[in-house]
């Protein structure tokens, strides 16, 4: 009984104290035109979409048997990321860690519902090449998804990717699956 009493006293605390900190909702003058809503979001149409590869389907996933070679390491975060480059040439950001999962199958879930979304994929194991020409074997929880920032890559606009490669480009949109 003390512990259900505690609990209710402290919920009700962390009401009132967060309570006040907030500000009304102030809702815009008009609505957003129809192109705003098209850098956001597309109407996903009657056809399905493919939830288990996601935007860039099964071509543009990262290959499991090759070695990637380490281009730069971010441990600030939550979790530690790999931006690495497989042997075509195309770069990646690798991250390892317990949202690594999660983040995958919420990007599909949104990418059904028509949100634009980079392409994301799971690996459950791969392989760097470390400083010394060893491979090491980098384990599970591993997510690759190509990178728009920092690794060669640019947003072509809306829910398009550009990864850079050796061979030229590839660009990956999730409005044309």
């Amino acid at each position: 009984m003390a512990q259900r009493l505690t609990s209710t006293v402290l919920l009700g605390v962390m009401l009132i104290a967060c309570g006040g900190a907030t500000r009304g909702v102030r809702m815009p003058d008009r609505r957003p035109s129809p192109h705003q809503m098209a850098e956001l979001w597309v109407d996903p149409g009657a056809r399905p979409r493919d939830l288990f590869w996601g935007v860039g389907g099964e071509k543009l996933a990262p290959r499991r048997d090759v070695r990637y070679t380490l281009e730069g390491k971010d441990d600030l975060g939550f979790s530690v990321s790999y931006d690495v480059k497989s042997p075509d040439g195309v770069e990646w950001s690798a991250k390892i860690g317990a949202e690594a999962q999660t983040e995958v199958v919420l990007s599909r879930v949104l990418w059904g519902l028509g949100y634009h979304q980079p392409p994301v994929y799971y690996l459950p194991s791969w392989d760097l090449a470390a400083e010394n020409g060893r491979s090491k074997r980098k384990a599970k929880r591993v997510f690759v998804q190509s990178s728009t920032a920092s690794s060669g890559s640019t947003s072509t606009g809306p829910g398009r990717t550009t990864r850079s490669s050796g061979r030229g480009s590839s660009t990956a949109s999730s409005s044309c699956c």
